[in-house]
């Protein structure tokens, strides 16, 4: 004995064709996302190119550290004392004086 699922369709629709509509609809849509996901992406490329290149640029230094402790590729560990000591060592140059006073004589 076999049961078989009956879906109701439009009148004149046929299988495996979206309506009129429904493409209209996604043809509008597409175009709207594209341009909210850019804008969203957009200010945030330049940040994720400098930290593509940063990763590129650092991983000699994570492979020299694993073979330093031990060569155990625990990339978390390595990682985040690889971003500390950059954090650390950027940070100490911007802990001088304020460069410019916060009012001009006239």
């Amino acid at each position: 004995m076999s049961t078989r699922l009956v879906v109701p369709r439009a009148s004149g629709a046929r299988p495996g064709v979206a309506p009129r509509s429904s493409r209209l609809v996604l043809g509008a849509l597409v175009p709207v996302v594209l341009l909210l996901m850019a804008r969203v992406v957009l200010p945030l490329a330049s940040a994720l190119l400098f930290a593509a290149v940063l990763a590129g640029a650092l991983h000699p230094w994570l492979v020299w550290l694993a073979g330093r402790l031990g060569g155990k590729r625990r990339m978390e560990i390595h990682g985040g004392l690889i971003f500390f000591a950059l954090v650390g060592g950027l940070g100490a140059f911007g802990t001088g004086p304020d460069p410019l006073p916060d009012e001009i004589p006239a």
